[in-house]
This record gives structure tokens, sequence and C-alpha cells, in this order.
């Protein structure tokens, strides 16, 4: 009995490291040739799996891009929610960190991937909601830190600010990215400084 427990767990072991490398490798293509050369058989190719054993995890191509965009979001939320559970006592300060996060990925990320999720969602509405849960996650946490800071805001307000907040850092995709325009006698540093300034803005600065 132990011998078959102990070759399950070997067996649930291998098909995790499996699907982790299926995943991985899909980005990775994702990244360099683009959505519509991340075929099942380039995929399998890459990852060094048969195509049998790609499908059994996706059936589909779309079910493989799904999952790999959704385990960004899922990895975005999971660096969120551990920022979240470190102690501070500073709700602005946990904005800020939060804001600076965000904003500190887009300045590192390949935007070629970005750019690619960005059309793949406009392309496939059903999977809109993989997007809209991050993004709905992130301004409600950023609402309740915005009510710690001014408990005497209104519900709506803080909702608001929590948006304005959220649309700075995506805006940041096009402004901050690794090959964004320039912009004279500013470095990329100061123009994040500019960015959390105003975010800091938000918060505090009544209507």
């Amino acid at each position: 009995m132990k011998n078959t427990q102990t070759k399950t767990a070997q067996l649930a072991t291998k098909g995790e490291r499996t699907l982790e490398r299926i995943i991985q490798v899909t980005t990775e293509i994702i990244q360099s040739d683009g959505i519509a050369n991340s075929s099942q058989e380039a995929v399998a190719k890459a990852a060094g799996i048969s195509q049998s054993t790609l499908r059994h995890h996706f059936p589909t191509k779309d079910q493989l891009i799904s999952a790999a965009f959704a385990r960004v979001f899922a990895t975005f939320r999971q660096d969120a929610e551990a920022m979240l559970l470190e102690p501070c006592n500073d709700p602005l300060a946990r904005i800020e960190q939060m804001a600076n996060s965000h904003i500190s990925h887009i300045m590192e990320a390949r935007e070629a991937y970005t750019f690619e999720g960005f059309a793949y969602f406009s392309r496939i509405p059903e999977e809109r909601p993989i997007r809209d849960a991050w993004y709905a996650w992130l301004i409600g946490h950023y609402a309740a830190l915005i009510q710690q800071v001014s408990p005497e805001w209104e519900q709506k307000t803080c909702n608001e600010r929590a948006f304005m907040i959220l649309h700075t850092c995506l805006g940041t995709w096009i402004t901050l990215n690794q090959t964004g325009p320039c912009i004279p006698d500013l470095s990329r540093g100061q123009l994040k400084a500019l960015l959390l300034t105003q975010i800091r803005q938000f918060v505090q600065t009544p209507n």
C-alpha cells in the first residue's frame, strides 16, 4: 500500500512538472513569436513532450493560451497578497508599495507578451473575466486602504480614487515600458517617482 501511495505521489509530481513546463514554454513562445505561432505542435516540440501529452492537459489551443494568461494574473495576485500580509500599520505606505510593485513589473516586463495579452482579451470576450477579476480585486483593496487613509470619504469616492490608481499604473504599459517614449531631462526613475507622487495625491487630496 505504501509503495502504491509513493508511486501515485511521484506520478502526480511529474504531471505537475509537465504542466508547469507547458505553461512556461507557451509563455516564452507568445513572447517571442506571438499567439498566432503558439500552436500545440510548437509548444509540444519546445517542451520536449508528445502532442498527446500536451493535449491531455490542454485539448485545444484556446485552452492552452487561456491557461498561460491566467497564470500571469494568478502570479500578480499572489505577489499582491503577500504584500498585504506583510506587517504594516500605514495604509498609505501599503498603497504606495502595491503601486510601486505594479509599475516596477511593467517597467521590467517584456512588452510583446503584454500587448499580445491586450489583443487576446479584446478578441476573446469570454476570457475577459480572468483579466477583469484581477482589476476588480485590485480596485477593491485599493479602495479599502484609501478608506483607512481618509475615513471621512464616501465609498463611491474611495472606489473612484482606486480606479484612478489602477488607471495610472496601467498607463505605464505605454509610457514606461522598455521601448517607451523618451521624455527630455527626465529619467525613467524620475518618471516613476512622478507617477507615485500623483497616486499619493489621489489618496490624500479631497474632492
